[in-house]
């Protein structure tokens, strides 16, 4: 899973995992100022 939450489309943010049986992954950040945004997450699979 990346992760875009300033809107650039380059998801600095990345979290992978090895075991398959992990469904979820967890990602906090904090905007510095007030206003609307719009996290994008993309995920990438990877079948065997």
């Amino acid at each position: 899973m990346e992760w875009d939450f300033d809107g650039t489309g380059t998801y600095p943010t990345a979290r992978a995992t090895k075991n398959p049986m992990v469904k979820n992954l967890k990602a906090t950040h904090t905007f510095t100022e007030s206003g609307t945004w719009f996290a994008v997450v993309r995920v990438t699979v990877q079948r065997e």
